[in-house]
This record gives structure tokens, C-alpha cells and sequence, in this order.
């Protein structure tokens, strides 16, 4: 988690507490966060991402 974390201040953008549990979450465990909203993951180092809707 604390790689997501030099991601969101490196970038400048504040994310949510959730948002990187999830995407620490995904990461963790090699898979794809799938999400109607990408803009909370968006740019983090090594979440893949799937979007629908």
C-alpha cells in the first residue's frame, strides 16, 4: 500500500480511503479492478483496470 501511496502524492491527486484499499487489494492479489469510475485509480502502479457501464 505504501507504493499506492507515493503514487497519489507524487501525482498530486487525492484518492480515497477506500479507493486504495481496493486497488492495494487488487494489486496484492494479481487482478483487475472493474469500476464504472476509473478516475480513483487512474495512474496507480501496477492496477489494472476494467471499465463498464
Amino acid at each position: 500500500m505504501t507504493a499506492l501511496l507515493a503514487d497519489t502524492h507524487r501525482a498530486g491527486q487525492a484518492r480515497g480511503a477506500h479507493d486504495l484499499i481496493i486497488a492495494a487489494t487488487a494489486r496484492a492479489t494479481n487482478r483487475t479492478v472493474v469500476t464504472a469510475d476509473p478516475t480513483g485509480f487512474d495512474g496507480l502502479t501496477g492496477v489494472s483496470i476494467a471499465t463498464y457501464g
